[in-house]
């Protein structure tokens, strides 16, 4: 079965971003595992932001969210 990208107009997508809200981006991923040792080692939240391009507030949620730290 093939694949099709389903088409909308404009009046439709407008109608629907009214009822759920904007697309919103989707989570950013970082190597958990590294950011863990890395935060081990002593690198602050904003030093491992830095390594991955991401704020140390999005690591340090991370970090928060895998109960590892």
């Amino acid at each position: 079965m093939e694949k099709r990208a389903l088409k909308i107009d404009e009046k439709t997508y407008q109608k629907l971003v009214k009822e759920v809200g904007n697309p919103t981006k989707s989570k950013i991923r970082i190597d958990v595992g590294l950011a863990v040792a890395m935060f081990n080692m002593g690198w602050s939240y904003r030093q491992i932001g830095k390594h991955f391009g991401v704020s140390g507030m999005t690591v340090k949620r991370r970090l928060k969210e895998s109960r590892l730290v």
